[in-house]
């Protein structure tokens, strides 16, 4: 089927502004009678995304779709977004705008921001680095899971559930699948370059190996390839908005993908082990054929020139995804590492650095913005999506600090909604944390530097709202962020976490946030000052669990 593509016609461009920045004042009253002030809301960007502007484009869209859905009239339909260049100081920051007529007749304005961060970890990552990171969390994960979790926070030692066996197994299979891959692909380059050097005049590697070699790697480049076919239709449903088709964990194509998936770490594990097997059983005889039958002995011709081209073909697969599994794990798995990890690797230390002060001078500069003689926004709402969560964390605490300090800046009186989703704040809190025994003192100062755990009155105005799923492994429930319930001060706000059944395709779900229902309820319940949970469980998407 062929796609119709839409005028972009709900788009304009703004002339620059110069704006006052970084002087906190009183409220103002100098808006116009009737006219509320913007909303603010600042957005960053998660991992592996590497396009300026994006995220501003996706929270627009959001933004948009909601106001169309709220008012179905004319002008709401036809809801235009506009986009300009701010000057704030010494940043000069992009923004959308978009301007409508809510319930009540009011006028109002939505400005949006971004944090972008992308540069900052290009090319700073090799995929040994990624995994050695991925190695050590899963013999870290594997470890704390069998202590006690306990956590300084809210100026108390919490005595937090770490997570059960389910988890353990989850850590042993990816450990297993990562060394797999490790091994097919050294056998792969070096039979591959062995062959290519030699121009097959060497004993190693023998004709018989290569068949042997081959066959393995077929069932898994088959497998492999099928589950590459399936996640591109996920991504064509979702690009050419057919939803319909997988917005339901017991889909067709959900299920295809789930049972593709594990087939598919079945079929890893398994290559590898019979890869390890024929290299053995052909170091003591070359004369051996490990596998039988018709396709072993096609593949054996080597007089044949279809079977010489299954055999190219098959190994030219299996590099070609080699080197896109290498370029996810560095792209997208690269930026985590170089983030959380400095106490591991000291050459990402400045990458992170620099991370959270680009992240927290764009935030500096939204709530420092004046206008009319007044501060320019008194609601700003804070997403943050994937890796994204983290840094906004770690910048509304670094200008809550500030704060605290005297920068008046009123970062906790304004900022209304944290909005995480794809968050892996619970992990890093749990897998990657530098607690040993004994470091009381040191947990203390780390939430001393948190005030999001140090004291409720830090969050008094604020909701935070988490959205994960079951289906994505890099998110989940954000547990270690609130005291013990018998700890915890009646009327004090908890994280809500919500399961979003509509980021179910597993793995691809990490993306599927942007277009769910439940994040759309969640921001234009934020913006409209309604009620978020209601918003978000009428959407049909999502469930309320346990915080």
């Amino acid at each position: 089927m062929t796609m119709q593509n839409t005028p972009m016609n709900f788009v304009q461009t703004e002339a620059p502004k110069k704006m006052a920045a970084h002087a906190y004042t009183a409220p103002s009253s100098s808006e116009p009678p009737g006219k509320a002030k913007p909303i603010a809301v600042f957005v960053c960007h998660g991992m592996g995304e590497q396009v300026p502007f994006e995220s501003i484009d996706d929270v627009s869209r959001i933004v948009r779709k909601h106001i169309q859905e709220t008012d179905p009239s004319p002008a709401g339909q036809a809801a235009l977004v506009s986009t300009r260049v701010v000057e704030a100081g010494a940043l000069q920051m992009a923004r959308a705008e978009l301007h409508y007529t809510d319930a009540d007749g009011g006028a109002r304005e939505i400005h949006i921001y971004e944090s972008y961060w992308a540069p900052l970890t290009a090319g700073k990552v090799s995929i040994k680095e990624v995994f050695r990171f991925l190695l050590a969390a899963g013999f870290g994960g594997m470890d704390r899971s069998f202590q006690l979790f306990n956590r300084y926070m809210f100026n108390a030692l919490q005595y937090l559930d770490a997570p059960g066996y389910r988890r353990v197994f989850l850590f042993v299979l990816l450990l297993t699948v990562l060394a797999s891959l490790g091994f097919m692909s050294a056998i792969v380059v070096s039979v591959g370059a062995a062959r290519t050097l030699t121009r097959g005049m060497s004993n190693w590697p023998s004709a018989s190996l290569v068949t042997d070699l081959s066959c393995d790697l077929g069932v898994y480049g088959a497998v492999a390839l099928a589950l590459a076919l399936a996640y591109a239709l996920a991504w064509y449903l979702q690009r050419a908005n057919k939803q319909e088709a997988t917005d339901r964990s017991g889909s067709v194509l959900n299920k295809l993908i789930l049972g593709l998936l594990a087939l598919c770490v079945v079929a890893t594990i398994g290559t590898a082990a019979l890869m390890a097997y024929h290299l053995l059983v052909h170091q003591a005889s070359n004369t051996f054929i490990g596998w039988h039958g018709r396709v072993a002995d096609f593949l054996s011709d080597e007089k044949s020139l279809s079977s010489s081209l299954l055999v190219i073909a098959i190994w030219a697969l299996v590099l070609l995804l080699n080197d896109k599994t290498r370029a996810f794990f560095v792209t997208y798995l690269g930026d985590v590492l170089a983030y959380i990890s400095p106490h591991k690797a000291s050459k990402f230390y400045d990458t992170r650095q620099a991370i959270q002060q680009s992240a927290k001078d764009a935030a500096s500069a939204v709530y420092g913005l004046n206008q009319n003689g007044g501060r320019a926004y008194d609601q700003i709402i804070v997403m943050g999506h994937s890796l994204g969560s983290v840094i906004v964390y770690d910048a509304l605490n670094a200008l809550l600090l500030d704060d605290i300090l005297g920068a008046g800046l009123d970062v906790r009186g304004r900022t209304s909604h944290l909005i995480t989703f794809g968050s892996p704040l619970d992990k890093t809190a749990f897998i990657f944390r530098e607690q040993q025994h004994a470091s009381l003192v040191r947990e203390a100062l780390s939430a001393t530097m948190q005030p999001l755990i140090l004291d409720y009155a830090n969050r008094a105005r604020l909701r935070w709202v988490n959205l994960w799923s079951i289906r994505d492994p890099i998110s989940g429930s954000l547990e270690y962020y609130d005291a013990e319930p018998k700890n915890r001060p009646a009327g004090v706000k908890s994280v809500e976490n919500y399961h979003d059944s509509y980021a179910n395709i597993p793995l691809f779900a990490h993306t599927m946030y942007w277009q769910s229902p439940a994040l759309r309820a969640a921001l234009g319940a934020a913006i409209d000052g309604k009620d978020c949970k209601r918003a978000i469980l009428e959407s049909g998407f999502a469930t309320s669990t346990a915080s």
